[in-house]
């Protein structure tokens, strides 16, 4: 039986709330391929930063297991299995198509034939764009093929179409992404019926946005005097809800607008149509996933994450695990600010992750307070996520120092995070 090709999207900064409920017909190729497949509406990544999310994606194992969690410093464990890999002992080509911060140093590329690191100026719609096309088009890519591709466009600056440079296309994200529609539209004409592919797509992470202008404008003026009032000791313990409510982008926090993202599978034989199910699920469900389809679970592979076929087949009706979460790095430089948090029934519990103990916490009942206002004091419940958050990190890895970059390496991923705009 001829072997499917894989075809993995990764659209850099895509959060779930543009594309949840009525938001995605706004999309006509998005709802197109939504409406093809199997989504997960409270999919949530691992990260709000670009390197550790993917990581986990090409691991199916978390940030404090893989090592990389942030954007430069420290390389993949070898001790973690590598999705590309897995698929290479299978018999695929593989392939990687990515830009921005996932430089090959980070230890990501392993698994991979092929890894092009791209600059962030080859967009999609760009005459790189036109080339990689007609590379999709014309078999360049020898089958069966596991295909990595991210995109760049809704990441600032974002790249807006001169069609969608208009009012009535919102702000300038929404406006990238009706690009980016029409965009995807024309570079996946091949495979419009995906009866010989596997398609997943996912957000690394979400993205905060202004709703307007003046929102735009408020904001930053009120972050602007707020970083000025702390750098001279003022209000620095107001920092989190000064961020939380005036700070556009992400990596700075793990609120919903930032881990939450939307997901997708389309796999023809193997996954219902139009089917959109209200579960959680995490980015490294992602791997094991797509080895079940492939039947492929029977190797030992030791990853975090766990196959969602027997949620979709119902044989695990209401089944959930503990989603693991992060935020670390070049946003929050002082390591005593980076959080951690799990995502749970409902729940969400996060504390900073240098302090295990009661110190920084913060408990919300996402049902009844999905805007994650209120943190709730339930000394039971906290109890109850401290200990599921600490049941996952109990597999040892080597030490750190082990897997740090030279200092060399570190100074020159430096020069190139400055060159993105993360320093």
């Amino acid at each position: 039986m001829k072997k499917k090709n894989v075809l993995f999207l990764v659209i850099d900064c895509l959060g779930h709330r543009f594309l949840a409920g009525d938001q995605i017909r706004k999309y006509p190729f998005l709802y197109h391929l939504f409406n093809r497949g199997t989504s997960f509406s409270q999919a949530v990544s691992v990260s709000s930063t670009t390197s550790p999310s993917m990581a986990s994606m090409l691991t199916g194992c978390y940030p404090y297991r893989h090592q990389v969690n942030t954007l430069a410093g420290v390389r993949l464990s070898p001790k973690v299995p590598a999705f590309a890999d897995i698929l290479s002992r299978a018999g695929y080509h593989t392939y990687a198509e990515v830009t921005g911060p996932l430089y090959p140093e980070l230890g990501i590329s392993r698994g991979f034939a092929e890894y092009n690191h791209r600059p962030t100026t080859h967009y999609l719609h760009s005459e790189w764009g036109t080339q990689f096309a007609g590379r999709l088009k014309s078999g360049c890519y020898r089958e069966p093929w596991f295909l990595f591709l991210h995109a760049w466009e809704l990441h600032a600056p974002r790249q807006v179409l001169p069609a969608f440079d208009k009012d009535k296309y919102g702000v300038r994200y929404t406006r990238a992404l009706h690009s980016l529609d029409l965009v995807l539209e024309r570079l996946f004409e091949p495979f419009a019926d995906f009866r010989d592919t596997i398609f997943i797509l996912t957000g690394d992470h979400g993205e905060q946005v202004e709703s307007s202008k003046f929102d735009r404008l408020l904001r930053r003026a009120i972050k602007k005097s707020y970083d000025r009032l702390s750098s001279r000791g003022f209000l620095e313990e107001h920092w989190l809800s000064v961020y939380k409510r005036c700070h556009l982008g992400h990596g700075y926090d793990l609120n919903e607008e930032l881990v939450r993202v939307p997901l997708l599978f389309i796999d023809h034989d193997g996954l219902p149509e139009k089917t959109e199910l209200d579960l959680q699920a995490s980015h490294v469900d992602i791997a094991p996933t797509v080895l079940d389809l492939l039947d492929l679970r029977g190797e030992d592979f030791r990853m975090d994450g766990q196959s969602l076929l027997p949620v979709v087949d119902h044989e695990e009706a209401g089944a959930e695990h503990v989603a693991y979460m992060q935020s670390s790095g070049i946003v929050l430089p002082d390591p005593s600010r980076w959080q951690e948090g799990i995502r749970y029934r409902g729940m969400k519990y996060i504390r900073y992750q240098q302090q295990a103990g009661s110190g920084g916490e913060r408990l919300y009942d996402l049902r009844k307070d999905p805007d994650e206002r209120y943190s709730i004091s339930d000394e039971k419940l906290l109890n109850l996520m401290r200990a599921k958050l600490e049941s996952l990190k109990t597999w040892e890895e080597d030490p750190r120092e082990d897997l740090q970059m030279s200092k060399e390496e570190i100074a020159e991923m430096s020069l190139r995070l400055k060159d993105l705009g993360y320093i």
